[in-house]
């Protein structure tokens, strides 16, 4: 229940903001609207946890929204 985002969304993710399906590089298949789900960068770093508001297929194909409403940022750098 992995969502890749790119490292251009890393640093607004960490800071708890929503990370957009055109930021999203790779998602698990079996996500579904409502999931919780992991956030992490391209390293497989946990930066962040939320709640899917897509599913996998519409995250991958949609270049504009919210793909993710981010719970909890790791912050940091």
């Amino acid at each position: 229940m992995r969502v890749v985002v790119a490292d251009e969304a890393v640093p607004f993710v960490r800071d708890g903001r929503s990370a957009f399906a055109k930021h999203v590089v790779a998602v698990d298949d079996a996500i579904r609207p409502f999931d919780e789900v992991l956030i992490v960068d391209r390293f497989d770093n946990l930066i962040g946890t939320g709640k899917a508001l897509l599913s996998a297929c519409e995250i991958t194909s949609f270049m504009r929204g919210v793909a993710v409403d981010v719970r909890s940022g790791t912050g940091g750098n």
